[in-house]
């Protein structure tokens, strides 16, 4: 039909700029958006019909422009400027699915007042317009003004004029409604529109056709009617050959109609059987190819949908498809020959017929879909073919070419032995011409990477190694994506110089190759990639997903590691300018996991459990260090007790317990150890720890107190459990206590500890932080206050 398609784009640009200058050569450019301009130029009464029509054309294609152009019809008083903006709403239509109306339901109202306008051009031309939006929308807006009789007898006859062009059953009880109508010329009127659209026998009276004609059509389903509808005018189109065109139209709405009303049966239709019978009757009866082509997107949208239960019907429908392998309508050669690639395993036997059509297919979308299932069917013969096919001018049917010749290259069948090296030729030179398109350098690199995965084909793929090399730098992140994946095939283990140390296209901007080239570091990765990968990470702060891959990824690695190397990386993650926590705690974990085991195969292992405790410091991860207490009963008897207690001294030392939460933490670990210290034999260590436990406990008691100064300030419970915890006294504090009294018996506590601290021999010194443990925080609230000092490296055994 007619659409803006149909002319020069770049002429549309060029004239409209010469129109607008003229037009507007007093204002300045900035003040005018180009939508304005062009509606400008559709309103501009002196400029050429056409222009002003394409320009029309072109902002019904923008939704955005909708309500302008709403506006202008609605509000001008140039005739001509709304009956042009009617002629382009009509014409729109040929841009889209003429069978589906596509003009949305915004336009409905501003249409039905203009159809209501004096000049009789303009309001058929709006009843046109109404026509191409929803039947359903329309027809029901028309009725209402046709049942109200307040409504003018004017208005009432112009909607009578626009429903013929609304094909469907209810048009026709709507309009035989109308012939009761109080008015007579509604009734003319709506007599005269019936006679149009049914097949109405000369002579026959209004009253004759409500008694008799309408109950028969009030029975008939809604299928039925419109394939009757359709018949009836078909014959009338061999007819009338002064109104072939608006017949013409009138039947394929119909039969539209038809076919939607048959669709619905399909879906509704759940039995499979019932299912393959409709089609097949739809197939082998459907003179008309439009009931071909129905049915067979029918059995497209079947298939793909997964619901065809194979068993039963795979082989018939196969059969039935086979019937149109040649059908005379290039449509409905490419539609069954989608069909036949989503069902291989029963269209192996079409292959043949397939290929036969391909050599002589005129169509071009009909010979992509063959190949493609040519393709699925991994057809060896059809090789030669798509390889003259790849070498011809269609960008489309090159890279449909390209895949099918990988999928066929990829079948390893006994027939490919000898053509094996025709195909990957073919593919390179393809890819080393210049300006392929993207879309076929994909459908190339893919091709060639399907080939590579295969082991028995790798030395033979071994002559796309340069070309795929190159793609790597291709302009497409698609491209490059497939160009890594078919390379970590093609080379395995070797290709990873070729990805990181090379060009380390673990910085490619793109995070799909991102992902394909951490795709070859999970696979073959190992402990120099490490460094690669830290690097990324620490670049990665957009994207989470991608960050929390290249952790996995390092971890995989660092999984294969000894538990030495893993202490080396470690530090280096540690001593990074921002070390990254996730990872940290993550590796710290896989680390912890191997010690454990190495601890569950060895029980007389203290320095390994000593390691597993100071590695546990490591971390910032309270649950981690706080677990490694059920350590301290077997290390506490060992010679390595000592340096574990001191260790876990200088961490708790660390906190700063100005930090409640981290006050918190600091004793809950010394709760932890409480049972441990209590078996230790050196007094001296015992009474340290016991004024390490007193101070913790004074430090949790200030805070509350402070806690308590506020009128709303409350104390937490679980701080009063671990206080009971840390000390042997106990201190109980009623739920419903006031403030004062909690003041009261938290001071009295405090007493009490202080008491005990002045009759303990407080230690002379410090403790000394031992080899390889993390030295604690400047803090002044730390009972042993040691100086400042960098963490340093744990020592490997």
């Amino acid at each position: 039909m007619f659409g803006i398609d149909r002319y020069n784009p770049g002429l549309l640009v060029f004239t409209t700029f010469l129109v607008v200058t003229s037009l507007f050569a007093q204002a300045a450019p900035e003040e005018a958006s180009p939508m304005q301009l062009m509606i400008d130029v559709v309103a501009s009464e002196t400029t050429d019909p056409q222009l002003r029509l394409k320009h029309a054309l072109a902002l019904v294609q923008d939704p955005q422009a909708h309500r302008a152009l709403i506006d202008l019809l609605t509000q001008s008083t140039d005739i001509s400027t709304r009956t042009i903006i009617c002629q382009a709403l009509v014409q729109t239509n040929g841009h889209g699915d003429l069978l589906k109306p596509n003009l949305p339901k915004i336009f409905i109202e501003p249409l039905l007042s203009t159809l209501f306008d004096e000049n009789k051009s303009l309001s058929q031309q709006a009843a046109a317009a109404m026509a191409q939006c929803s039947p359903e929308h329309v027809r029901s807006r028309l009725q209402q003004v046709l049942d109200d009789p307040e409504q003018p007898v004017s208005h009432r006859r112009a909607v009578i004029e626009v429903l013929p062009q609304l094909p469907g059953k209810q048009t026709v009880l709507i309009l035989a409604k109308s012939l009761q109508d109080s008015e007579q010329n509604i009734r003319n009127s709506a007599w005269a529109a019936l006679n149009e659209l049914m097949p109405i026998p000369s002579g026959m009276t209004p009253d004759e056709f409500l008694a008799g004609f309408l109950p028969e059509l009030k029975k008939m389903n809604e299928a039925d009617f419109m394939f009757r509808q359709y018949r009836h005018l078909h014959t009338r189109l061999q007819q009338m050959k002064l109104r072939v065109n608006q017949t013409q139209q009138q039947a394929t709405a119909w039969r539209q109609e038809y076919l939607n009303a048959k669709t619905n049966e399909f879906v509704k239709i759940t039995d499979p059987a019932q299912r393959l019978e409709l089609v097949s009757k739809s197939l082998t009866n459907g003179a008309d190819p439009a009931l071909r082509i129905q049915a067979l997107k029918w059995i497209n949208d079947w298939l793909a949908g997964g619901s065809v239960p194979f068993a039963p019907i795979g082989a018939p429908l196969a059969q039935l498809l086979s019937g149109h392998i040649s059908d005379p309508n290039a449509q409905v050669r490419c539609l069954c020959a989608g069909s036949l690639e989503k069902m291989p395993a029963f269209s192996v036997e079409t292959a043949g017929a397939l290929l036969e059509q391909l050599k002589k297919e005129p169509d071009p979308a009909a010979q992509i879909n063959q190949l493609d299932a040519l393709g699925a069917l991994k057809y060896a013969p059809a090789a030669d073919t798509a390889i003259l096919l790849l070498q011809g001018d269609n960008p489309r049917l090159n890279a449909a070419s390209a895949r099918a010749l990988g999928d066929i290259a990829s079948a390893q069948t006994d027939s490919l032995d000898v053509n094996i090296e025709t195909i990957i030729k073919a593919l390179v030179d393809k890819s080393i011409q210049p300006k392929n398109p993207p879309a076929l350098r994909l459908q190339l690199v893919t091709a060639l990477g399907k080939i590579a995965t295969l082991t028995n084909l790798r030395p033979q793929a071994m002559a796309a190694d340069q070309t795929l090399r190159q793609a790597l730098d291709d302009d497409n992140a698609d491209v490059r994506t497939q160009a890594v994946r078919a390379l970590r095939h093609l080379h395995s283990a070797a290709v990873m110089p070729l990805l990181i140390d090379g060009r380390n296209m673990l910085n490619d901007p793109d995070e799909a190759v991102r992902f394909a080239v951490l795709e070859a570091v999970n696979q073959y990765g190992n402990r120099s990639h490490l460094k690669p990968l830290q690097e990324r990470l620490a670049g990665e702060v957009s994207n989470e997903a991608l960050a929390r891959e290249i952790r996995n990824s390092f971890n995989l690695i660092f999984s294969t590691l000894t538990v030495s190397e893993c202490f080396e990386e470690l530090n280096v993650l540690r001593q990074a300018a921002q070390p990254d926590q996730p990872l940290l705690d993550l590796c710290t974990q896989t680390l912890l996991d191997k010690i454990k085991q190495t601890l569950q195969n060895d029980a007389s292992g203290d320095p390994s459990r000593l390691q597993l405790l100071q590695l546990a410091l490591l971390t910032e991860n309270s649950g981690v260090i706080e677990a490694m207490a059920v350590q301290m009963p077997v290390l506490a008897a060992s010679p390595s007790g000592e340096q574990a207690l001191n260790s876990l001294a200088v961490k708790i030392d660390s906190f700063d317990l100005v930090q409640i939460n981290q006050l918190r933490r600091a004793i809950n670990l010394v709760n932890a150890l409480i049972t441990p210290l209590e078996k230790y034999p050196s007094e001296s260590l015992r009474k340290q720890w016991d004024r390490r436990r007193t101070d913790l406990a004074v430090t949790l008691v200030n805070n509350l107190l402070a806690m308590l100064k506020p009128d709303n300030g409350k104390i937490d419970p679980a701080d009063i459990d671990l206080l009971n915890q840390l000390q042997k006294y106990t201190l109980k504090i009623a739920p419903d206590a006031s403030p004062e009294q909690q003041r009261l018996a938290l001071e009295e506590y405090r007493d009490k500890l202080l008491n005990k601290s002045n009759t303990t021999t407080a230690p002379e010194k410090p403790l000394t932080p031992p080899p390889g443990a993390i030295a604690p925080k400047p803090n002044s609230s730390s009972p042993t206050n040691p100086s400042e000092a960098k963490p340093e490296p744990i020592p490997v055994e």
